[in-house]
């Protein structure tokens, strides 16, 4: 009777690996008087084994056997292996260590082992095949990648690649060469692990407004995988929509969040910081994740404000217009970075920094035609805005479907020393952390620093909040 602890991965001179001690290290192939002792070790920090029999194989030339794991059940078990690190089944189709296998094929190998195979001179790895019959009864015809007799053993190792498109599942095994077929056996397919990706981690609630807030769940994983997904509230005060689901691999879900709309009538008792945590079991990377939500009053949402915005403006610088000539311009642009610090709701003003960088243009004209014809003007410039120069308004509240808006007008004509400003002006999400322009979203005053003469600059400004 053959004794069994554990398959692992051979090569053709050693079967030492180099793994890390909680992966096999060695395979030990005896044969002793009418049997053989078959041994696999699993080197582990406890140096257990987990024993079983082994059906023993025909000891006559032919049939083929194919190794059987008879320690079940089940009972037909394949003695199989992963071919990377000799772990069991259940294999996946692709390879998990993809810091190992860089190739463009990333498909799994398997090792099984069989008696009564040597193959003839003249004869390749090619000529021996693997048929998988699939959980979905699908036929695969795989031809042997590695077809090799262990040294001082009756037993081949057949290597073959697992391959695309095999179901997960239960899978039967017979190995075939001439017009000989193996005893089947049976291995176990799983699908690869999803990955989870998530984010936002934070947001603000503002009641009694109590818009949605939402976050996004994808699965990043392999092809194959499914990420299923739970988003659990254990404080018990916030309404989850889309808690529920499974995710294909590169798909997404977004998941609502909002108050318990029966929990608006006594403000004064809702919690000022919760949170929701979700959980994916299956997930490579899984640990149980909060997303943590402040709820706060409405009339504070203007804090929403403060901190880091950038973007870029984008427009044209206009010569001067002649009777009868088509009015000059050229197209600018650059970036631009705001810092707001405090906000005012009562007084409608603001006060932070403006950086402004980029290529504007200044116009000269010719002597004696008036061609105009633009130069490059480098506008790049922080300056302090504060009050007296700026405007703060309520541009859109009450609609979750907008968002709280907020426009700002900063002057900065009326702030710089030069003439070129600029005034800018833009409307900011304070939810979404969204910024755009509606309507004009800076004027600017290039000018030659040779005579003074000025230019007329203007265009759009978008951007965002900085997390």
């Amino acid at each position: 009777m053959f004794q069994m602890t554990k398959l692992i991965q051979t090569t053709r001179s050693s079967y030492t690996t180099s793994c890390r001690s909680r992966l096999p290290l060695m395979l030990v192939v005896g044969a002793l008087v009418g049997t053989l002792l078959l041994t696999f070790a699993f080197a582990t920090e406890a140096s257990r084994s987990l024993t079983g029999p082994v059906a023993a194989p025909n000891p006559s030339p032919s049939p083929i056997q194919l190794v059987l794991d008879t320690s079940g059940p089940p009972f037909d078990h394949a003695a199989a292996i992963e071919g990377t690190f000799g772990l069991p089944d259940p294999f996946v189709i692709l390879n998990i260590t993809s810091w190992v296998n860089q190739g463009l094929d990333r498909n799994a190998r398997i090792n099984i082992f069989v008696t009564n195979l040597e193959l003839a001179p003249g004869e390749i790895a090619h000529d021996v095949t693997v048929n998988l019959l699939d959980s979905h009864n699908q036929n695969f015809e795989v031809a042997a990648e590695v077809v090799r007799l262990i040294p001082g053993t009756i037993f081949t190792q057949v290597i073959f690649r697992i391959p695309d498109n095999i179901a997960t599942g239960k899978c039967t095994l017979t190995v075939r060469w001439h017009d000989q077929i193996s005893n089947p056996g049976t291995v176990k397919i799983r699908p690869p692990k999803p990955k989870l990706d998530l984010r936002p981690l934070h947001d603000t609630i503002y009641v009694p407004d109590n818009c949605l807030r939402t976050f996004v769940i994808k699965n990043i994983g392999p092809e194959g995988s499914t990420l299923d997904y739970l988003v659990s509230d254990p404080n018990g005060s916030l309404e989850v929509q889309n808690r529920i689901g499974s995710l294909p691999a590169g798909n997404s879900a977004t998941i609502g969040v909002r108050v318990h709309p029966e929990l608006l009538g006594n403000l004064d008792l809702l919690p000022v910081e919760t949170y929701v945590v979700v959980e994916t079991p299956d997930a490579s990377n899984y640990i149980s994740i909060p997303v943590g939500f402040s709820i706060r009053n409405v009339s504070q949402i203007g804090q929403a404000l403060l901190g880091t915005w950038s973007g870029t403006w984008s427009g044209v610088s206009q010569g001067r217009d002649f009777p009868g000539v088509v009015t000059p311009t050229t197209p600018v642009s650059g970036t631009w970075t705001l810092t707001l610090q405090t906000v005012d709701r009562a007084n409608n003003t603001a006060s932070g920094t403006l950086t402004w960088n980029g290529t504007d243009a200044y116009w000269t004209y010719g002597a004696s035609d008036g061609t105009a014809s633009p130069h490059p003007f480098t506008p790049n410039r922080t300056f302090a805005f504060s009050g007296t120069s700026t405007r703060l308004d309520d541009s859109g509240f009450g609609n979750c479907n907008n968002g709280h808006r907020f426009h700002l007008t900063i002057n900065g004509n009326q702030i710089v020393s030069d003439p070129y400003g600029p005034w800018f002006s833009i409307e900011m999400n304070a939810d979404s952390g969204a910024a755009i322009t509606t309507g004009n979203g800076f004027n600017a005053n290039p000018y030659n620093t040779t005579n003074g003469d000025r230019a007329f600059s203007h265009g759009i400004v978008t951007g965002s909040k900085v997390p």
